[in-house]
């Protein structure tokens, strides 16, 4: 069900009991926004299209959020992240967003890693990690070398030869250009 616009078309204080009656009640109230209660704690509104909540808030179970997700104030994640992971064994690889870690096990000579191309503001501030898990990279002709795409560079440069054992360097994209953190 979707409401646009002031108060949308729902007459104030109306109760909608939507997708989990029992659990959720959602009352459109007189400030131009869809309340919405439930019996977990779980509070906030949505007005134009995004969620916001006030308050000391409890989100159990599955939260699905797509879009994006902006806080104000401290956060506590009890559990922490879930980080997507990426075993690289091939000598070329181009990487994307969909993984936050990649773990290179190639040891066939110099592994090059492209970074993924970036040309939207929205992708200032997203990193990812990439590591040596062989723990041999500094031996012979071997080696992890991670380059941007499309002319990007990485702290001014074209690339950055990763050779020192069990190294791990984390990229943060920020103004059109990577960084390491």
């Amino acid at each position: 069900m979707i409401f646009r616009g002031p108060r949308a078309s729902v007459p104030t204080e109306t109760t909608i009991h939507y997708k989990a009656p029992d659990l959720y009640e959602h009352t459109y109230d007189s400030s131009s926004y869809l309340m919405i209660r439930s019996s977990d704690s779980q509070q906030g509104y949505i007005s134009e299209g995004i969620f916001a909540t006030t308050g000391s808030n409890t989100f159990t179970g599955n939260q699905i959020i797509s879009g994006n997700l902006e806080v104000t104030g401290t956060t506590i994640l009890k559990n922490g992240f879930i980080y997507q992971t990426k075993e690289i064994t091939t000598e070329v690889y181009s990487a994307s967003f969909n993984y936050q870690y990649y773990g290179v096990t190639y040891t066939g000579g110099i592994c090059t890693i492209t970074l993924p191309d970036t040309v939207s503001p929205q992708d200032d501030g997203k990193f990812l990690s990439i590591a040596d898990e062989t723990g041999s990279i500094s031996y012979g002709n071997r080696g992890i070398r991670v380059q941007g795409s499309n002319g990007q560079l990485i702290n001014g440069h074209d690339n950055i030869l990763m050779k020192i054992d069990q190294m791990s360097l984390t990229f943060l994209f920020r103004n059109n250009s990577w960084k390491t953190i």
